[in-house]
């Protein structure tokens, strides 16, 4: 059963991992999931590094955290496909 208790970002970090493979020889969905993950954390240090925090551009920060939120869920879904397949 998926845990819903952390955040998205954080069950990701955390899912099980093959100590037996490096990262060059991941699944391809982990490789996919990995990528989301880190469009996922630029858009959200994007926002947090912008000196107004959206202050002076709302509905632009408002659609940037909107695509990170995307990216991760994305980044999940990846992971949990990859989870079933084994």
């Amino acid at each position: 059963m998926l845990d819903l208790s952390q955040p998205s970002h954080r069950r990701i970090e955390s899912a099980p991992s093959n100590n037996q493979h490096n990262t060059d020889e991941l699944f391809p969905q982990s490789q996919e999931a990995l990528r989301l993950l880190r469009r996922g954390r630029m858009h959200r240090d994007f926002i947090s590094s912008e000196s107004s925090t959206g202050f002076h551009r709302p509905q632009e920060a408002a659609r940037i955290l909107a695509d990170c939120i995307d990216f991760t869920r994305q980044a999940e879904i990846a992971v949990l496909k990859v989870g079933s397949n084994r």
